[in-house]
């Protein structure tokens, strides 16, 4: 199995969405300095400066589901590889059997169960922290009104964290971080630590980005 964590082109896609959110803002400032009637446009009653911002704050909670549903399909295909270490147990059919069934039911496990695999190898309060960004990816997708809104993230938040767990995943793994693919892949002692079992190189922890950031001036909700 090989595939590419996506991870960095959807944070890099929101980059530059920001930035094109913070050349109008500019130019709409530049527009209100040199035209005093203020007769530039909204939007259906609103003002421009409102449409920008309603805006940006969709595109970054968009931004969250989008990082959360790579994270999570990623979570999912690395545990089907990795159990394809068992199909060297013994008796031979029950290994082979035990194999079929995670791979063909990891699909539906709760993603919280998952995270809880890593126990143990990854500190509790970082695998915690990943499953505040999943309330906070759930609210975002539902509103359910019903329930009390979690603590925000920012997109830059989330592909910090999401990534930073892929590099501790790797290490407890003694998985090499160089490799673009993932083979089959499992939890190796310390004489396995040559065996080919790569994963994503995006998995592990870089910074979001190396260039300057920028932001819209614009007051964030609280009530997000």
């Amino acid at each position: 199995m090989k595939s590419n964590s996506q991870l960095a082109p959807v944070y890099e896609a929101f980059e530059v969405a920001q930035d094109c959110f913070c050349v109008a803002s500019a130019t709409l400032a530049t527009e209100r300095s040199a035209d005093s009637s203020d007769s530039i446009d909204g939007v259906k009653g609103r003002s421009p400066e409102e449409v920008l911002d309603e805006a940006l704050k969709q595109t970054e909670e968009l931004t969250v589901v989008a990082l959360w549903a790579v994270f999570e399909r990623d979570l999912i295909e690395y545990v089907r590889s990795t159990v394809k270490w068992l199909s060297n147990g013994r008796p031979e059919s029950y290994a082979r059997n035990l194999v079929d069934k995670v791979e063909c039911e990891a699909e539906f496990w709760r993603v919280g169960d998952i995270l809880d695999l890593f126990k143990g190898e990854i500190d509790t309060h970082q695998i915690a922290r990943i499953k505040e960004i999943k309330r906070y990816r759930d609210w975002i997708a539902h509103r359910n009104p019903r329930r009390s809104v979690p603590p925000a993230f920012s997109p830059e938040e989330v592909y910090g964290h999401l990534t930073e767990l892929w590099g501790r995943i790797s290490e407890a793994h003694c998985v090499a971080p160089e490799t673009t693919s993932r083979a089959e892949v499992g939890p190796f002692s310390a004489g396995d630590r040559d065996r080919d079992a790569p994963v994503p190189a995006s998995h592990v922890r870089s910074p979001p980005s190396t260039r300057p950031r920028r932001s819209v001036d614009r007051p964030r909700s609280d009530d997000r």
